[in-house]
């Protein structure tokens, strides 16, 4: 009887220890480009001196507004659920975002194309976005790395 309460007991435990291991994070907040850290191969990122994700997460609604400075701001901005259907996008794309564990990871194809990002926190509260592009034209790996942006209060 001993033996079984023990083994339930840790059980319970080791059950309790991986979900919480595996939880969902909240990735909203606006999110600064640290370029010291960020590590780009892309060929179009050569250039860029900064830049900011604005994320509303709302589990499962994922919003995104991105802007990369180079000479001139260049933004982007998407919307998607997570663990949701595929949807369709421009320049017939097909987007998706699941969980993995406590990682969030969006992909996108094109006949040809492949780009995966990789969302989660680091163990310091960064957010990091690791990307994985694969085409026939080209392929390369950025680690973009994204410091939470101070709140700006008016005085």
């Amino acid at each position: 009887m001993k033996h079984r309460l023990c083994i339930l007991t840790l059980l319970t435990l080791v059950t309790f220890v991986h979900a919480q291991g595996h939880e969902r994070p909240d990735l909203s907040g606006q999110w600064d480009l640290n370029l010291e850290k960020s590590n780009l191969e892309a060929d179009w990122t050569e250039g860029i001196t900064g830049g900011t994700f604005d994320i509303l997460h709302q589990e499962p609604d994922f919003k995104l507004s991105r802007v990369f400075e180079f000479k001139r701001k260049k933004k982007q901005a998407f919307e998607i659920r997570t663990d949701g259907p595929e949807q369709k996008g421009k320049f017939k794309t097909t987007w998706y975002m699941v969980w993995r564990e406590s990682r969030l990871f969006l992909t996108v194809l094109r006949k040809g194309m492949e780009n995966t990002v990789e969302y989660y926190l680091s163990s310091t509260g960064e957010l990091i976005a690791d990307e994985r592009f694969t085409s026939s034209r080209m392929n390369y790996h950025n680690r973009w790395v994204f410091d939470n942006a101070p709140d700006v209060t008016p005085d």
